[in-house]
């Protein structure tokens, strides 16, 4: 068997086996979406349907509350509490953490390497880790279950990592463009808004 014979069989047999595990890896997901659009008898069949006999959007109308028989789970005000949150969440975060990498990667001073380990190290703490303590902190302070708390709580988890993120990016940016800026008659602020950020915006995004 020469080389390219065999090369080719290899190739061959790393797409077979690639295929097989992205199968294995899949099925979970596939399960769930086809569980989504069969009745409860096939959903607990034995042995189990994998092809859905009397596939509808039966279960879909329960859950938002059409046709006669209706789930109590109000899933208009769950998704509407999520979006909300979610958006504030990030667009807080984002505003703090594309400041705070920018000072990081542009201007010098004291502690400045120990504030960076620090943020980073309360990122590696686990979210299970804080949930005891957030939420004796919440309750005293009389802010469960509302908007405001999940909000302060996901913009204080992921501020140290957009911090991050955007510090990688600007430092990739030369300091001669905004210098160049500045010479032409931006200030600092012009400077980052009109050349910096445009250049930096693919990684902010």
């Amino acid at each position: 068997m020469d080389g390219s014979l065999r090369k080719q069989i290899g190739v061959v047999a790393t797409w077979v086996l690639t295929f097989l595990v992205m199968i294995v890896i899949c099925l979970p997901g596939l399960w769930v979406v086809l569980t989504a659009f069969r009745p409860n008898g096939e959903v607990l069949a034995k042995p189990p349907v994998w092809i859905p006999e009397n596939p509808g959007l039966a279960n879909f109308a329960k859950i938002f509350g059409y046709g006669a028989d209706q789930v109590a789970i109000p899933v208009p005000a769950y998704f509407a509490n999520s979006l909300i949150i979610a958006l504030t969440s990030t667009a807080i975060a984002l505003l703090i953490g594309m400041s705070g990498g920018y000072a990081f990667a542009r201007y010098r001073f004291k502690g400045k390497s120990g504030y960076f380990v620090g943020l980073m190290l309360f990122r590696a703490v686990p979210g299970v880790a804080l949930s005891l303590p957030l939420f004796i902190v919440f309750a005293r302070v009389g802010i469960i279950d509302t908007h405001f708390g999940l909000i302060l709580a996901y913009v204080a988890m992921n501020v140290p990592f957009t911090i991050w993120l955007t510090d990688g990016f600007f430092r990739q940016i030369p300091k001669e463009l905004h210098e160049a800026a500045e010479i032409d008659g931006c200030t600092r602020w012009q400077a980052f808004w009109r050349v910096e950020f445009p250049v930096a915006r693919s990684g902010v995004a």
